[in-house]
């Protein structure tokens, strides 16, 4: 990633965090004993709108918030737990999908994100993938928040060739809406 790509990262994330904490107090799950717990939210990137979406194209790596240690708590190792400002957790998914940026963009996708596996119709947020990539290969999108869900994101989906990567940026607010807590 060069340094304009990263500098771009850098300024969205404290936008999305000074923007979710304006807007609301934020807060993750907690244990009995008020602690952080990591609370994790399936995404994926699949075809039809976010009004009827239709199959999914790719399983996004799991987005977590909380005091979670990626890789040993069940949640994928491309999905770091980022922190912001005054350390509050912001979930950050990062995965590799299989076909070009040009491919994605020729049909009608979505990024949606999901309360929980075991509740996969209820949507927490949901964005629809267009628009004109920049001279580097990114493109930068927002995914509202669905069914006053609170929780919000960024997708960059950036070009690698005959790949994409999607990395996908969340902030919940609070309270938690049913997530699951990472195994």
């Amino acid at each position: 990633m060069n340094a304009p790509s990263r500098l771009i990262v850098a300024a969205t994330m404290a936008v999305m965090l000074l923007a979710g904490l304006s807007a609301s107090p934020f807060a993750v799950g907690q244990g009995p004993d008020a602690t952080p717990v990591a609370i994790s939210y399936p995404a994926y990137l699949q075809g039809g709108t976010c009004d009827r979406p239709g199959d999914p194209v790719a399983a996004l790596a799991l987005t977590a918030t909380g005091d979670a240690d990626p890789g040993s708590d069940g949640i994928a190792d491309e999905t770091p737990v980022a922190t912001g400002a005054e350390g509050l957790p912001a979930a950050v998914s990062v995965t590799e999908v299989d076909a070009s940026l040009d491919e994605l963009l020729a049909v009608q996708l979505i990024v949606r994100v999901v309360e929980s596996e075991a509740r996969p119709d209820i949507d927490i947020a949901c964005g629809r993938i267009g628009g004109q990539p920049d001279t580097d290969g990114n493109l930068y999108l927002t995914i509202p928040e669905r069914d006053d869900s609170g929780v919000t994101g960024i997708v960059w989906l950036q070009a690698d060739g005959d790949a994409t990567t999607v990395t996908l940026f969340l902030i919940p607010a609070s309270p938690v809406p049913n997530a699951t807590p990472a195994a």
